[in-house]
């Protein structure tokens, strides 16, 4: 059963898989299997965690910060994502 399956219709607040990766817990809402493949929710909770830079080849990234402060850097611009304001990081 995929995770759309198991989840159909409105999430309540934790619904969703959940797994830890190092310093961050990660909450998958919407793995794509429920949109063909065009959306994924995921939340990410944690303090004073770092993702290593990356790219997305295929498909833009849409980061929403629920609290605090998210740092974010686009090639040589560094910027400071806090919460509220979406930022919309697109495909290299």
């Amino acid at each position: 059963m995929t995770l759309a399956q198991e989840t159909q219709g409105f999430l309540a607040m934790d619904d969703g898989r959940t797994f830890r990766l190092g310093p961050i817990t990660i909450l998958v809402m919407e793995d794509g299997s429920g949109t063909r493949g065009s959306i994924c929710v995921a939340e990410f909770r944690g303090e004073a965690f770092r993702i290593p830079p990356h790219t997305h080849t295929e498909h833009d990234e849409n980061i929403y910060v629920l609290e605090g402060t998210l740092g974010v850097m686009l090639g040589d611009l560094v910027r400071d994502a806090r919460d509220g304001p979406a930022e919309l990081i697109g495909v290299d």
